[in-house]
C-alpha cells in the first residue's frame, strides 16, 4: 500500500495538461500478457493534434505575469506546448520512453457518452463534450502559440523532454 500511494504522488506531481481537453482520463490495464496504459480512455478526439504544455511552463508564465504585472496589463496570453501532437503520438513517445507498449484507446461517440453517464456526469455536459470533440477531429489542427517565449524568454518544454523528466512516475 505504501508503494502504490508513494506512486500516484509521483503520478499527481506529473502534470503535462492539455488545454482543450482537461478531463483526460489515464489508466493502467493488462491486456494480453503485457501492460498497456490507456491514454484518453474518455477521449474521442480521432487524429486531432493538440498543444499540451507543461503544468510547469503554465507556472512560469503566470509567476513572470505577476512579477512584472504593468508589463503584461490587459494583456491576453495562449500558453501552449511547443507542438501539437495526437493521442497516438503521445503513446509513441511514452512507448519508447518506458519500454512498455502505450496505446491511446478511443471510444466511439456512443461508448464516449456511456462512459460520461456512468460517471454521472449531466447531459448538458456530455453533449458539450461531444460536441466539442467532433468539431475538433474534423477542425484544424491546434495552433501552437509564441506567447510562453514572448513572456518568458524561451521556448516551452516539449513532451518527450517532459516525458524524460517525468519517467519514474509511470514506472
Amino acid at each position: 500500500q505504501l508503494r502504490t500511494a508513494k506512486l500516484a504522488a509521483r503520478q499527481r506531481d506529473a502534470r503535462f495538461v492539455c488545454p482543450e481537453v482537461s478531463r483526460t482520463a489515464n489508466s493502467l490495464n493488462t491486456n494480453r500478457g503485457f501492460r498497456t496504459l490507456q491514454l484518453g480512455a474518455r477521449v474521442t478526439s480521432g487524429k486531432t493534434r493538440f498543444s499540451f504544455v507543461d503544468a510547469k511552463d503554465i507556472a512560469e508564465a503566470s509567476t513572470a505575469c505577476l512579477r512584472w504585472p504593468s508589463q503584461h496589463r490587459n494583456q491576453k496570453y495562449d500558453i501552449t506546448g511547443r507542438e501539437a501532437l495526437d493521442y497516438y503520438g503521445i503513446g509513441e513517445i511514452l512507448s519508447k520512453k518506458l519500454h512498455k507498449k502505450i496505446v491511446y484507446c478511443e471510444p466511439s461517440i456512443v461508448r464516449f457518452v456511456y462512459l460520461m453517464r456512468r460517471r454521472r456526469l449531466p447531459w448538458s455536459y456530455i453533449m458539450v463534450m461531444v460536441g466539442l470533440y467532433t468539431a475538433s477531429r474534423f477542425g484544424t489542427p491546434y495552433a501552437v502559440s509564441p506567447d510562453f517565449k514572448s513572456i518568458t524568454g524561451h521556448e516551452p518544454i516539449r513532451f518527450d523532454e517532459f516525458a524524460d523528466r517525468e519517467v519514474a512516475a509511470w514506472q
